[in-house]
């Protein structure tokens, strides 16, 4: 391992918010990861919680780590071990690697992968000594290894950062899954074009990209301008599959379904249809139509069975309730399960409406 690598130590939130965190930051063996016996036992302690994701991702780290590779290894073996090191501040430690086994199954690499995690076991924590805080005393104990191996901390958690950073800490956070600014999510893709055949490209897309093609032509001093002619298609196997949306929503519709009115409800509802699309996930904002759409995709493969029926399934935890606890609710099952059902009542409800105009 080169002397510039960078040599990680993991806070037990990283781990929490994703165990393929680890893969990220090894980053094809060019850095090296630890992490500390305080951050298995909170691991340990959380994998038995069955009802939160982070209980779920505990779970995922030792199964992904349940192999016959661990070992005990001593100081020698730790990649990379700066001179400076205080040796009596890290005399009694002792030390295990783990292999972090990944498949392709688990992650978007392109093969299998193992990742040598470095584990930091202390039984006697100076810090432990002085803290006077009612909490936040792993958080030091994990910063004090930190900073006796002259590693860089990793946490998702800012105060954490903070303190490490006045301790005179390397400390970063890493937010891979967060969106700092939605607008900044494309799910859809603009593309100019001058001909037709320029329609039949290969494009090197994931499948089912959503895809408006804007056409442009030359003015007689040969500056290119858009015509305002547009068309829309969907990415499948590299190649644009073109979507007719006024022939295919238009006079010839179901009446009996409730038509897509924009852009996003047509190809919503077209990737549902599609035959080779087997799962969908959207988002949008409340009341733009992603349970009534799906719920007339769904009628209309019912109609022409290619389904035999459509099951509704949904969460009965709220997103703002973090304990997972709305406390009772008056009512019979009936009645306490309407407050969840609502969105799908309400798009029967339309349905049915529109039916009955025609």
């Amino acid at each position: 391992m080169a002397a510039d690598s960078k040599r990680y130590i993991l806070d037990t939130s990283v781990i929490l918010d994703d165990p393929n965190n680890i893969l990220r930051l090894y980053d094809k063996g060019t850095n090296c990861i630890y992490i500390t016996n305080i951050v298995l036992a909170e691991l340990n302690n959380k994998k038995e919680d069955i009802r939160s994701e982070a209980g779920y991702r505990a779970r995922e780290f030792f199964r992904l780590s349940d192999n016959e590779d661990g070992h005990p290894i001593t100081q020698k073996d730790l990649p990379y071990l700066p001179k400076e090191i205080n040796q009596d501040a890290i005399s009694n430690d002792r030390y295990y690697q783990l292999t972090i086994q990944y498949s392709q199954g688990d992650t978007s690499a392109d093969e299998s992968t193992s990742v040598p995690l470095f584990v930091i076991y202390r039984d006697d924590y100076q810090i432990a000594k002085t803290h006077k805080e009612p909490y936040g005393l792993n958080d030091a104990k994990i910063g004090e290894v930190a900073l006796d191996y002259k590693l860089t901390l990793i946490t998702s958690d800012i105060s954490f950062k903070i303190a490490a950073q006045v301790q005179g800490i390397p400390a970063q956070t890493l937010r891979y899954a967060q969106v700092k600014d939605p607008n900044e999510i494309n799910f859809d893709l603009e593309l100019p074009y001058e001909k037709d055949s320029d329609l039949s490209k290969q494009l090197d897309l994931e499948d089912f990209r959503q895809i408006t093609f804007k056409k442009s032509e030359k003015n007689t001093e040969g500056q290119e301008y858009e015509t305002g002619l547009t068309k829309h298609a969907i990415s499948i196997n590299n190649v644009a599959q073109m979507c007719d949306f006024d022939t295919r929503f238009g006079e010839h519709f179901d009446q009996d379904l409730v038509r897509p009115i924009n852009v996003e409800q047509k190809f919503f509802y077209t990737i549902l249809t599609h035959p080779q699309n087997y799962i969908t996930v959207v988002a949008g904002a409340t009341g733009s139509g992603k349970t009534l759409i799906a719920l007339q995709a769904g009628l209309e493969l019912v109609k022409d069975g290619i389904v035999e029926g459509i099951v509704y399934a949904r969460n009965t935890v709220t997103s703002s309730d973090q304990q997972a606890e709305l406390g009772f609710r008056k009512g019979d099952e009936g009645e306490k399960l309407g407050y969840f059902m609502y969105p799908l009542y309400s798009a029967v409800n339309y349905t049915i409406e529109q039916m009955k105009t025609h």
